[in-house]
This record gives structure tokens, sequence and C-alpha cells, in this order.
């Protein structure tokens, strides 16, 4: 079984440069720069791939570049812009990689191109997926923010959700959603057309406890932060491969970890939310 190490970590709680009050998500651009959703706190900081600290910004508030709860950060690799979703302004933000506002969308409301709670964020072939929890559902918007399509509602069934929480998608344009609620990932085309699901509540390999974070490698491995203080790692099909972390604040332990991003090296760097702290693991060279 693949074996994941513990490489490195920085964060500590506080309000500092380079400390964390709630980290919720973390994104890598083209540079390899690190974004952390600094959630309470209200800001966004920028890193070095090694945890230097570059710059910020952000401030409580309801203005352009104010955050409410920043929780999710995605990049786009392409256009070199960051997006953002506020838990508690329902709404995405858009800036470039140096941190200046460059448009928005969304308000509360449960109507076309509005949030109750917009968690998670992907970015698939121009279009923004958005995992809009509080709705129980994902919209779909071009990149200026106009709304494309929806689909999802509350329930157990396929292609239903139970408070979704995180996007991603792999490289043949699939998309994956944590159905938190539900204790399960399911599995759509990229108009959301429902192909598989798996996962239940409970601690074995293929089940789940809160599924929260969700990333896609270049290889299309699948890899979940839960709330059992773990990283689960499947292929597309959801075929469990292995996991790593455990419950404890030491190096290469887990508190309710969050978001979850991947490197060009295929290094996993994880939001350690109640730890207030970025960790990043590594494929052990010896498996």
């Amino acid at each position: 079984m693949e074996t994941y190490k513990f490489v490195t970590k920085w964060g500590k709680f506080g309000a500092l440069d380079g400390e964390f009050n709630l980290p919720t998500d973390v994104a890598i651009d083209h540079n390899d720069d690190v974004f952390v959703a600094d959630s309470w706190n209200h800001r966004i900081q920028k890193f070095s791939k090694r945890g230097t600290f570059k710059t910020k910004w952000g401030q409580i508030g309801q203005g352009n570049s104010d955050f409410y709860n920043p929780w999710s950060v995605i990049t786009d690799l392409n256009n070199h812009e960051v997006y953002v979703g506020e838990y508690s302004n329902h709404r995405i933000q858009v800036f470039d990689t140096s941190g200046n506002y460059l448009r928005k969308w969304g308000n509360y409301g449960n109507g076309n191109g509005q949030f109750y709670a917009p968690l998670g964020l992907a970015i698939q072939a121009g279009q923004i997926y958005v995992a809009d929890m509080g709705n129980d559902r994902i919209q779909v918007f071009d990149k200026n923010g106009n709304f494309v399509k929806k689909w999802g509602t509350r329930g157990v069934g396929n292609g239903q959700f139970n408070n979704p929480q995180s996007i991603a998608s792999d490289t043949q344009g699939y998309l994956y959603v944590t159905d938190t609620n539900n204790h399960r990932i399911q599995k759509f085309t990229k108009d959301g057309i429902y192909l598989k699901q798996w996962g239940s509540l409970g601690s074995n390999d293929n089940q789940f406890v809160s599924p929260v974070g969700i990333i896609v490698d270049n290889f299309d491995k699948v890899y979940v932060t839960e709330s059992a203080h773990k990283v689960k790692k499947f292929d597309s099909d959801g075929n469990f491969i292995t996991s790593f972390g455990s419950p404890g604040a030491a190096d290469g332990q887990l508190n309710n970890p969050d978001g979850i991003a991947i490197d060009p090296a295929r290094r996993v760097y994880v939001a350690d939310s109640v730890n207030n702290r970025i960790q990043v693991f590594e494929r052990s060279h010896n498996n």
C-alpha cells in the first residue's frame, strides 16, 4: 500500500502575518505560490511553497476586497486569477494573484446566481462550478459570473445532496463532489449528469465521517479530507488506495482537515483547520 510522509508545516493561531484563525482552504498557482483562506481572520494569505509569507489581503466587511468568512479559494492557472467563495457574504470574488480586486457576483438567496454559503469551487473548461452548500446544489457560471446551469436538490438519491462542501474536476472533465452530510462522494459529467457514488458513514477504508475537501491530481487520483482527521486517496472509480493522518497536533496529525491542494511535484497541501496550520505531505519513496 502507498504511504505518505510529513514534509513541512507552517502557521499557528493568531492574526499576524503567517498566522491563522481557522484556515479552511488552500490553492496553488502557476508559480507554485500557495493561497490560504484564513476564514476567521477574514483574509487571504499568500505564501511560497515552503511557507514563506508573501502578502495578504482582506478585512471583515461587505465591500470589494472585504471578506466575511472566506471559505474556499481556487486559482485559474490559465488566466492567473484567484477565486474566493465567502461563507457569510454569500458571493464569489475574483482577484489577480497579487490580490488586486477584479470582479464579483452573488448574494444571499436560492435563485439562479444566488448562494447560501458557496463553500466549494472548481474550474473546468473555462466554467466555474460552485458547491452551493446551503441550497444543496451545484451552480455553474462563466468566468464573469453569468449563470449557466445548476443541478441538485436536498436528499439521499443519486444526484441529490445534503450540504455539499467541495467540488473538483479531473483531466477528463468529470466532477467530484463531497456530499458531506450524506458521507459520500458523487461523480458527475461536466453537464451535471450523475455517474456514480461511493462512501457511507463509517470508519472503513471506503467509508467517511463527513467528507469535506476534495482535489484530483493529474493522474486522476482523488484525495478527500474527512472530519475523522484523515486524508483518503482513491482512483477515479472510487477504489480505495491509501489514507494518512490521525487525530492530534503533532507533525502529520490532523484536527478537522478541510481544503486540500496538490502541486506539480504531487506534494499534498492540507488546511489543518483547527490546528491553524498548513501541512504538506508527499508519497514515500520506498513504495
